[in-house]
């Protein structure tokens, strides 16, 4: 834990805390003491942790003082370029915890340039120049992701010979496509599309699914029109295709 001239550490402190409403069980608990007369700034740093693919929003439970602090999460991008998305309004509350829904439109610098994977790397809070002592309490820091894909198992009642990666349809397409696959195994399985350059650009799927046929839904009218490439992986089984969006 840092922190500016702002806030006094010797009288700061963060810890466990039972989570007093909502779901779970603990929380975190910090104890700040603000001096000055500026708004000061505690930052908890943490090993960052990788969110996958292009989530919507992030959300967090937070318990205030009815005091009017903003909370920020602290983001990395692949480049280990600093981003941060806050709270949409100031916590000017203290009967509840409630969820704070913050749009990864809305990160902050906006230059729009991040690249993906992101990473969470801690929490800044943003303590109001009027306060001098207060508790704030958060938990559950999680993401959203928008509905551009979706999944179906065909019900063919056996299990495919062969991996396989099947040629998306319609190609070319606006905005949306379908991607069959093929999994002789189980396994952690990720669908991925990357651009021409090789960069990262969406995550399809990333989780356990069981051997079978599979049809992936996805729309992709938020990206620019060009050649992308997708890719199927099942631990060491790798497919890679071309796709054309076009618009």
């Amino acid at each position: 834990m840092t922190a500016d001239a702002y806030i006094d550490l010797t009288q700061t402190s963060i810890g466990l805390a039972d989570r007093i409403a909502g779901t779970g069980t603990k929380a975190l608990q910090l104890n700040y003491a603000h001096t000055g007369s500026e708004d000061g700034n505690i930052y908890l740093e943490m090993a960052p942790v990788d969110i996958y693919g292009v989530p919507e929003i992030m959300m967090v439970d937070i318990l205030s003082d009815s005091v009017k602090h903003w909370v920020y999460i602290m983001l990395e991008d692949a480049e280990g370029k600093d981003y941060e998305v806050k709270t949409p309004s100031s916590l000017g509350y203290n009967d509840d915890y409630r969820t704070q829904f913050m749009l990864m439109s809305g990160m902050l610098p906006t230059d729009g340039a991040q690249m993906y994977p992101i990473k969470v790397k801690g929490i800044r809070f943003r303590i109001d120049d009027k306060a001098t002592s207060g508790t704030l309490y958060v938990d559950r820091i999680r993401v959203s992701y928008p509905n551009w894909t979706s999944i179906e198992r065909e019900e063919r009642g056996e299990v495919p010979a062969h991996f396989s990666l099947k040629q998306n349809y319609p190609n070319p397409f606006n905005p949306e496509t379908v991607i069959g696959y093929d999994l002789n195994s189980d396994g952690n399985v990720s669908v991925d599309v990357y651009n021409i350059l090789g960069k990262h650009v969406r995550n399809l799927h990333s989780g356990y699914q069981t051997a079978g046929s599979y049809n992936l839904r996805f729309h992709a009218g938020d990206l620019p029109a060009g050649i992308y490439y997708y890719r199927l992986t099942n631990g060491s089984q790798i497919e890679t295709k071309k796709m054309v969006l076009i618009k």
